[in-house]
């Protein structure tokens, strides 16, 4: 059975990654503020090829250039958005993402 972390009234559980063949998608951005020297084609290749690696399916990418991430409101970034409406429809198993700040 998974651990089990309890933070208030949130339960976590610690889960593996998806096996090969998984559907996944790809999310990328920059910053026109703070450019990033990676650029967006670069961090699609990266992503590419990792998914390659553990023979993951993607499915899509959610592209959103020059899109400063400073919003609290989602809905002012529509890609991102779109990617949490299909999250919730389960339409892919994981994200993928050049850097966990992205």
């Amino acid at each position: 059975m998974p651990r089990q972390k309890y933070h208030r009234d949130r339960i976590y559980r610690i889960i593996g990654e998806p096996p090969p063949g998984a559907l996944v998608v790809g999310y990328v951005r920059y910053s026109s503020e703070l450019q990033d020297p990676a650029t967006i084609i670069t961090q699609k290749r990266v992503i590419s090829e990792f998914a390659e690696k553990k023979g993951w399916i993607i499915l899509r990418w959610y592209e959103e250039p020059e899109q400063s991430a400073k919003y609290e409101d989602i809905e002012a970034r529509p890609q991102f958005a779109q990617l949490f409406r299909d999250a919730g429809a389960h339409q892919f198993q994981a994200v993928l993402c050049y850097a966990n700040d992205r």
